[in-house]
């Protein structure tokens, strides 16, 4: 049984998406893919517009064999520890073989020079990183620039690339016996808003959704373009907007010295996030009041998801030093992938959750610390529904894993 696994947060789920499995379906020859997806918050720092459940069934209903959560804790984190946890949680089911991923380029030998590169940062490099940071540039700016300076070939920097790099660092600190596949991007990148035939971004595809709904229809599956739009009319969907209320709430009940105990908070920003809710109120809109040259607006959402979610670096560091994923949750899966569904359970190193009443009293202490962050973050998600009906406490609990 050949077993190829894919890091996605299918935001929402595209044709460029559906390309990437059947791609990596081909070059390794899979029996089986396997999604370790986001749950209800993203890398980018945003809620998914839609919840996990119905991109579990769009994952599903093209090419997925089944979906395992890849926990908010992590989810909503810089790249580093984003790709750290997913290839975790492969390494955990003991029985992947490939895991796949999209790139801007076509030579994979020079991500993986870059990333064995990086995990050394020699020490020319640790002294530019400290000058460019001096210099007010951002981290992700200041490390291209350091690496580059300190004799490091380094690929495109694009989120896709950094990602690529970052999954093979996990590969190499873990000795994993996992096979790096890479697979050329089919649009312009992550964040880009061109249309390439009918391949667009996330990104772009999602602004489609206020702008011209109907036109979804040409850069989506026309198996799931029905559930997206209903989904979307009836406004079971989450934005960054909609937690507005909510952070408004912590950060004036917060004090500066609270703020510094969450992740990535650092060097003052704390005290610029609350001087800008004098004059910003909208999610958003405090974001961008808040970045600047060092702190990129992804950066900056990053860290006001942290503040909603109360992720703190504490924790955070405690994790990464005691293994990160302490369960494997399956949030669907195919009938005719019993077969992989039985493998994993039989294999995994950690407990695996699919009957949460029955399986959660198999999690240990960090097991049980990381499944209440994810239910707490849940409830966040859907309190901030747009449509109110929607907003019920406790769906880990009412709603079963999806199975197609």
């Amino acid at each position: 049984m050949i077993n190829t696994a894919i890091t996605a947060e299918y935001n929402p789920f595209h044709n460029g998406h559906k390309y990437h499995i059947a791609k990596s379906h081909f070059i390794t020859k899979a029996d089986y893919i396997l999604a370790v997806m986001s749950g209800n918050f993203v890398q980018r720092g945003e809620p998914a517009l839609f919840d996990k459940w119905t991109r579990t069934k769009c994952a599903l209903l093209n090419g997925v064999d089944i979906v395992v959560e890849l926990p908010a804790f992590f989810s909503c984190c810089s790249a580093e520890y984003f790709a750290s946890a997913a290839v975790d949680i492969m390494e955990k089911t003991n029985i992947v073989n490939y895991i796949s991923f999209g790139t801007e380029t076509d030579d994979l030998n020079e991500i993986k020079t870059f990333s064995k590169a990086v995990l050394k940062e020699n020490d020319m490099f640790k002294e530019k990183l400290s000058i460019y940071l001096s210099q007010g540039l951002s981290y992700p700016a200041a490390r291209e620039k350091a690496l580059k300076k300190s004799g490091i070939n380094t690929p495109v920097f694009s989120s896709n690339n950094i990602l690529s790099s970052e999954y093979l660092k996990a590969l190499n600190k873990l000795n994993s016996n996992i096979a790096p596949v890479a697979v050329k991007r089919t649009d312009k990148g992550y964040n880009s808003m061109e249309i390439t035939k009918n391949f667009a971004s996330a990104t772009k595809i999602r602004s489609l959704f206020n702008e011209d709904l109907e036109s979804v229809k040409n850069f989506v599956p026309e198996n799931i373009f029905d559930l997206l739009k209903t989904s979307y009319v009836n406004g079971n969907t989450v934005t960054a907007d909609s937690l507005s209320h909510i952070l408004n709430y912590i950060l004036r009940v917060s004090s500066s010295d609270e703020l510094k105990a969450i992740l990535d908070i650092r060097e003052g920003i704390e005290n610029k996030i609350l001087k800008s809710i004098k004059n910003n109120y909208n999610f958003k809109d405090i974001a961008f009041d808040v970045k600047s040259k060092r702190y990129s607006f992804t950066g900056i959402q990053r860290m006001l998801i942290h503040i909603i979610l109360n992720l703190k670096s504490k924790d955070m560091s405690y994790f990464k030093e005691n293994g990160f994923c302490q369960y494997i949750r399956i949030l669907g899966f195919k009938k005719s992938a019993l077969p992989l569904l039985k493998n994993i359970m039989e294999n995994s190193s950690v407990p695996v959750i699919l009957n949460i009443k029955k399986d959660e009293s198999k999690l240990d202490k960090k097991g049980k610390f990381l499944f209440d962050f994810e239910k707490k973050a849940d409830d966040i998600y859907y309190m901030c529904q747009n449509n109110p009906s929607y907003r019920k406490p406790n769906k880990n609990y009412t709603v079963p894993p999806v199975i197609i």
